[in-house]
């Protein structure tokens, strides 16, 4: 058995909105047309694969869509739980700078408002503050302040 060559071709166009996306080729070893049912035949199937392949590459953009979606919604709770988290850690900061600003402001008037003072100083440590959450450092500078508010120097 030798092998022959192709002698009769058909080749059918693929076509999204008139434009040409592939082509479909149908070959025979022997020379004879297609007969125009087989010509359909083939046109409706390269109509349909034309389809097919819209069919894929829509459904890969919407994955691709989907994914980009996906990472947007990521970084915006991110977004929203630094902010959350910034919030959370700048208000107190803020309210214990207030009330510092405010025993200070109260040491400074003539004569000096010692219970203001301790109030305000009292809402920046609400626990009273132990040898085992100060360093040696700020012990000594904590018990000069006591006493400068209590009146003695």
């Amino acid at each position: 058995m030798t092998k022959i060559g192709t002698r009769t071709i058909l080749i059918v166009p693929m076509l999204r909105s008139d434009e040409l996306i592939g082509t479909l080729a149908l070959a025979r070893h022997r020379i004879e047309p297609f007969t125009e049912k087989e010509i359909e035949v083939v046109m409706d199937f390269a109509a349909q694969a034309a389809i097919a392949l819209e069919i894929t590459r829509r459904e890969r953009e919407l994955r691709e869509l989907q994914m980009e979606l996906a990472r947007v919604n990521r970084i915006a709770t991110m977004e929203q739980l630094s902010s959350s988290i910034a919030h959370e850690v700048i208000q107190p900061i803020a309210t214990a700078r207030n009330n510092a600003r405010a025993a200070q402001n109260f040491l400074e008037m003539k004569p000096a408002n010692l219970g203001e003072a301790r109030k305000r100083s009292t809402l920046l440590w609400p626990q009273p503050i132990g040898p085992e959450t100060l360093s040696t450092g700020s012990k000594i500078t904590l018990k000069k302040r006591r006493r400068r508010w209590s009146g003695s120097t």
